[in-house]
């Protein structure tokens, strides 16, 4: 096996060491401050193969994020479903009454003319359908929440966020903010996350209680777990420039 060089060391107060791969396939390294340079060459030649593992697997998915073209007939992902970006001609009275992007079946249209900025047309479609569906799971939950447990929370303000490491937050005074990529994910994994921030309102914590909580209103909270940390890789750079072609 290679032995791969640690990208960063990083010396702080903590009791141990340990081992991280980046999204870039790179070796992170956390060490007590007053650890030997031999020691940390130690133990990173002790776990070097669960290191080319987790480096491969890093790479290999890496190699597996799609570049979007916007071509004709290029699929994107709404809601969990494979959409067809289609170029065709849309009366001026339907653009008016929706947006400039439209969802008919299986296609994402929009209109010869405006071709040039797709890119731009979409992230502003996926943006305006994140605020409603968000603002509707919330509502739905929040009432069911405040069946449940007897109390009377209301919805504050909703805010769009471009995160990729935090998905979702919620305030002390009660303003969440959800990642709009996220609306790519099928409607039952933004279930999860509407109903992990609304428990925050009640559990300022993840303590026992507050998943307690979370299974009460989403009994099947963990496979929505288990599909983030399996796709969200794959959808978190939506539509950011560095994926334009």
């Amino acid at each position: 096996l290679r032995m791969i060089e640690p990208k960063k060391i990083i010396r702080t107060k903590r009791k141990t060491l340990s081992l991280q791969i980046n999204e870039n396939g790179e070796l992170i390294v956390r060490v007590p401050k007053f650890v030997s340079d031999t020691v940390i060459k130690q133990f990173v030649a002790k776990h070097r193969t669960w290191i080319d593992k987790k480096v491969r697997e890093v790479l290999f998915k890496k190699s597996q994020l799609k570049t979007y073209t916007f071509s004709d007939g290029e699929e994107f992902l709404f809601l969990g479903k494979k959409l067809k970006l289609t170029f065709t001609h849309i009366s001026s009275s339907i653009v008016k009454k929706t947006s400039s992007v439209v969802v008919s079946g299986d296609r994402l249209l929009i209109d010869y003319s405006k071709k040039a900025k797709a890119p731009e047309l979409l992230e502003k479609f996926y943006k305006g359908e994140a605020k409603k569906i968000f603002e509707e799971r919330v509502n739905y939950y929040l009432r069911k929440f405040n069946e449940i447990f007897d109390a009377d929370y209301s919805l504050k303000k909703i805010k769009l966020s471009s995160g990729r490491r935090i998905l979702g937050s919620c305030s002390a005074s009660g303003n969440m903010n959800f990642s709009w990529r996220i609306i790519q994910a099928p409607v039952e994994i933004i279930d999860y996350l509407v109903v992990h921030e609304i428990v925050h309102l009640k559990e300022r914590h993840h303590k026992r209680s507050f998943w307690l909580k979370v299974y009460k209103l989403k009994p099947d909270y963990r496979q929505s777990i288990v599909w983030l940390n399996e796709n969200w890789f794959y959808l978190r750079d939506f539509l950011r420039d560095k994926n334009f072609d």
